[in-house]
């Protein structure tokens, strides 16, 4: 069962078309593929605590919602160096 969720989630690649235009495909090494059903207890079981944990200064909240995940933070104009030090 493990292997086969595995496989899944490994050697995905992807592709962004826009209007007529298409990219090349680029290997997908983060996130989830759209559309298979386990996701969102894949997702939950490794995401579904963060909400609880996520603050810092008590500045920074998130939220989830099935399968997705939004983080924000309210901060002043000297904290946005810090904030992108935090995310990259």
């Amino acid at each position: 069962m493990l292997s086969r969720i595995k496989s899944f989630h490994t050697q995905r690649f992807c592709t962004t078309r826009f209007g007529d235009s298409m990219s090349n495909f680029k290997k997908s090494e983060t996130g989830l593929p759209q559309g298979i059903v386990i996701n969102p207890l894949l997702l939950n079981t490794f995401i579904g605590d963060l909400p609880g944990i996520s603050s810092f200064n008590g500045l920074t909240n998130a939220a989830c919602f099935e399968d997705d995940l939004v983080v924000w933070f309210c901060a002043f104009k000297e904290e946005h160096f810090e904030l992108n030090t935090v995310l990259n």
